[in-house]
């Protein structure tokens, strides 16, 4: 836990860490040991949990629990450039309004809102610019020596690389500063910026949270341990909204995507801490409250009734909790969100929010597959899933107790109907085992239902037809597709043929839809898209998004040349191997190991196609 390699000893006849490290003094007198006294290698485990546990804390998604996130916190930024590189052009006063703004999107307006004016993150610069240009600390060695850094190595290359920095800006920190608003000793944060791209998922050079546990570096007599380290090119493209997420990491907040990137999507656009936005969106209530610890409690629902809440922009009675009466691990929070103010403005919708959340992950986040918070959205099952930006209700009454299904996949026991939003206010009813306030249960008819037939996986290089099918209990105007957040054309709609009579009582003369689009134009790259509805009564709906991967045809690797992973291999960047029946490009150059396959490590892997 350390970080250091320490001997083994018997404890009991299990083998245990002891307190002596490994060094090159020492590794003689091992010699010399009684061959009785030695640890057998066979009565070593692999310690999986600790090493999960590690990486995890790389990735940030084992959040550091403050004391408290309220009142004034003093950032710290320091500007790192590489012997090989000039100074950085983008002036201070960009950094500054991203960071300290306070009417414009800035982390410092980004947490007093979403805080309830709870939260005042200020930041300064170091080391103290000239005028608006930016100075940076120069290290010695030049980019290259942070880039493909083995994973037993980045602890030690990279926090060595930021006490250096820290050790030369320090004197330039005024002592009066108060960097620890909390009291616990630790420095609240600093954030390095480093000039340049990144390189891969999770390697030394890409934004992350992480805590300084391999040096012992200090300001103002505090010490250092968590940190942000960023990009300034992932930055510019990223904005407020990559500063915001990982602040919100040093504010305790984990992930909520999944690392191993499985397709499934717990919370998607509804979260900064999901699928964060340039312009960051909100988080959610229990997210406040749990982590934030803006919200002091959220009241709970314990009867059958009719109920009201504000939406999440107003401070007070914007949530409840509902318990299931099927599970004493899971339970749900309502919300309601509003498409409005700097933050909220893009969410994909509006209307009550319902999650679940499973007590069984609790402080962990969604990072490892196990959702603590999971947002139900239509035409999901504990079996398929669905988009999550659909989460909101589509003008629907009403939501039943199997669509609020349990992490097991059983029936929640719960259902809201009578479901109806007015300005900033959320009616419902809440039915449990059946019972309701008034006796009364229903379902709303005709809700919006939809398929897209589109692999996004593959590689594109040729004209492709992006169809599907789209109904609703009222009239679809529009269906847009949308590359790079720009409307790109109009779907052709025509008469859906439904022979399985899925859609019974539905318009079907314009529910099939079909994009044409010849990505043989196109120049190689990913492109973000996004599928658009727009109904008669005023809903902007996102049916399916993601990155659509373009790459012309140059005659390269057949695939009977690309061999299978193997462990014991030794792998370098930008090798391609197989996995089962995906192709992976090597992010960073290792030995592989049993347990290292592509597939679940993406820090070494990326998959192509």
């Amino acid at each position: 836990k350390t970080g250091y390699y320490v001997y083994g000893k018997y404890v009991k006849n299990k083998v245990q860490p002891s307190r002596e490290r490994v060094t090159k003094s020492n590794i003689e007198t091992l010699k010399q040991i009684d061959s009785d006294s030695r640890v057998n290698m066979k009565d070593v485990k692999l310690p999986k949990d600790e090493i999960k546990e590690r990486r995890k804390l790389l990735n940030a998604d084992k959040p550091v629990q403050r004391t408290k996130n309220i009142g004034k916190l003093n950032n710290i930024v320091i500007f790192i450039k590489f012997s090989d590189q000039d100074e950085f052009k983008t002036s201070l006063s960009k950094y500054d309004t991203e960071f300290n703004s306070k009417d414009q999107a800035s982390v410092n307006n980004y947490f007093k809102e979403i805080s309830y004016n709870k939260s005042d993150i200020n930041t300064s610069f170091y080391p103290k610019p000239n005028g608006d240009i930016i100075l940076s600390y120069t290290d010695s060695h030049p980019r290259s020596y942070y880039t493909n850094v083995p994973e037993s190595q980045q602890a030690m290359k990279e926090q060595t690389l930021l006490k250096n920095a820290v050790e030369s800006v320090r004197s330039q920190i005024p002592s009066d500063l108060n960097v620890d608003s909390d009291n616990d000793g630790m420095v609240d944060n600093v954030c390095f910026i480093i000039k340049g791209a990144t390189t891969g998922w999770s390697s030394l050079l890409w934004p992350h949270k992480w805590n300084m546990f391999y040096q012992d570096v200090r300001i103002n007599g505090k010490r250092i341990d968590t940190y942000n380290f960023q990009l300034e090119d992932f930055i510019n493209t990223h904005g407020v909204g990559v500063l915001s997420h990982e602040m919100f990491h040093t504010l305790g907040a984990p992930d909520l995507y999944h690392y191993n990137y499985d397709g499934k999507v717990a919370v998607g656009p509804w979260d900064v801490m999901d699928q964060t936005a340039p312009t960051p969106q909100s988080t959610g209530a229990y997210m406040k409250m749990t982590y934030g610890k803006w919200i002091d409690d959220i009241k709970e629902i314990s009867k059958p009734g009719k109920y009201s809440i504000n939406k999440i922009g107003n401070e007070s009675n914007n949530s409840y909790i509902i318990k299931s009466p099927n599970s004493d691990k899971e339970y749900f929070a309502v919300e309601y969100r509003k498409r409005e103010g700097k933050y909220d403005s893009n969410l994909p919708g509006e209307g009550l929010l319902v999650y679940r959340i499973n007590t069984a992950y609790a402080g962990m986040g969604n990072a490892n597959g196990g959702d603590e918070i999971y947002l139900y959205r239509p035409n999901a099952s504990y079996t398929a899933e669905a988009l999550a930006s659909a989460a909101f209700g589509y003008n629907r009454s009403s939501i039943n107790s199997k669509e609020l299904f349990l992490s097991d996949g059983r029936d929640s026991g719960i259902s809201l109907k009578n479901i109806n939003t007015s300005g900033n206010t959320a009616n419902f009813d809440v039915v449990i085992n059946g019972q309701t306030g008034n006796g009364e249960t229903g379902d709303e008819k005709l809700p919006l239902k939809y398929n897209v037939n589109f692999n996004d996986t593959k590689t594109l290089s040729k004209a492709e037809d992006i169809s599907g099918e789209c109904v609703y209990g009222k009239k679809i105007n529009n269906i847009e597709l949308y590359l790079n957040g720009s409307k790109y054309m109009d779907a052709e709609r025509g008469r859906l043929n439904d022979s399985e009579n899925k859609y019974k009582g539905y318009d079907l003369s314009k529910a099939a839809f079909k994009f044409s689009v010849d990505f043989s134009k196109f120049s190689d790259g990913n492109y973000p898209y996004e599928i658009r509805v727009t109904t008669e009564d005023g809903q902007k709906i996102s049916i399916k998004q993601g990155y659509l991967k373009v790459k012309k045809q140059t005659g390269g690797t057949e695939d009977k040349d690309i061999k299978e992973w193997k462990p014991g291999t030794s792998y370098k960047v930008g090798d391609i191997v197989t996995y089962n029946n995906y192709k992976y490009k090597c992010l960073q150059a290792h030995n592989a190991i049993v347990t290292w396959e592509p597939s679940k490590t993406p820090a070494l892997w990326a998959r192509i196609y």
